[in-house]
């Protein structure tokens, strides 16, 4: 939605052929794709967890909005407002008898989480402490005997490219560590931020506060009847990105440098956010 208040008319959801894709296999109203896979956590004695930016409370919520769908039997507990600033827990209670109990940790990891750990080292910490309750809560989680699937990302919590490529590499580095935890089958992936589609001058669909408050003062958008629906948007809600060059998506071009060079044997997947958005 834009500051308007206006939701985003057609044809901004027509032009976006990413959300008439499926996933093979599970295109069908039938599928339970979240539910087989808590199931196989639960049976596997490992927990999810969700670590990053300001979009992982928008995850909890179609996580347990694709649940009920799946099965309305399914019961969600726990607090999804509580991931910000620094994390919060849902227990999921599979069907049929809802005695299966599987767990959801999901965690802040960013600048905003340097004060999360009491007692920690804080903006002390290795990437200025981004991550350092993260891996507390994680090392908690696999000392009682438990294995962890992440899914990981920070791209949003941050709007300087060199303060970004300061803080990946500690960031990657313990991710990898997890990943290669003996004794447990800990499973990494890293989330791509998402695509964005704000008006801007490079065409990189990323948020320019100035092209924004530029486009709000235009005369005409007092009288919103007299403007086309693509333009009203503010910053219009679904510009094409026309820039892919290297470091125009500097949020996930960063972490694919970074992973090639630390990450020679595969250990961390990347999950194809950006595409599917774009």
């Amino acid at each position: 939605m834009g500051s308007n208040n206006h939701a985003c008319y057609a044809p901004f959801g027509a032009a976006r052929p990413s959300y008439k894709r499926g996933v093979q296999g599970y295109t069908n109203f039938d599928s339970k794709p979240l539910l087989e896979f808590l199931t196989q956590l639960y049976e596997t004695n490992t927990t999810l967890v969700i670590i990053g930016d300001s979009t992982s409370r928008q995850k909890l919520q179609a996580l347990e909005c694709e649940l009920l769908r799946e099965d309305k039997r399914v019961k969600v507990r726990g607090h999804l407002w509580g991931t910000l600033p620094c994390n919060t827990t849902l227990k999921v209670y599979l069907p049929p008898d809802k005695q299966r109990l599987t767990v959801i940790q999901s965690i802040s990891m960013g600048p905003n989480s340097a004060t999360c750990l009491k007692g920690g080292k804080g903006a002390s910490a290795p990437a200025s402490g981004a991550f350092e309750n993260a891996q507390f809560i994680v090392d908690q989680l696999t000392a009682s005997n438990r294995s962890v699937f992440i899914v990981a990302n920070i791209g949003l919590w941050y709007n300087d490219l060199d303060l970004f490529n300061e803080v990946v590499p500690p960031v990657l580095q313990w991710l990898l560590e997890v990943a290669r935890q003996p004794h447990r089958s800990n499973v990494v992936t890293w989330h791509e931020t998402f695509s964005q589609h704000w008006i801007n001058p490079t065409g990189s669909g990323y948020f320019s506060k100035g092209y924004a408050d530029l486009q709000e003062r235009q005369p005409a958008f007092k009288l919103p009847h007299l403007v086309d629906a693509f333009d009203y948007q503010v910053p219009t809600c679904c510009r094409h990105v026309t820039n892919t060059s290297y470091l125009a998506d500097w949020r996930n071009d960063v972490i694919h440098t970074h992973l090639h060079k630390m990450d020679r044997n595969g250990l961390i997947s990347v999950l194809p956010m950006a595409a599917i958005t774009r």
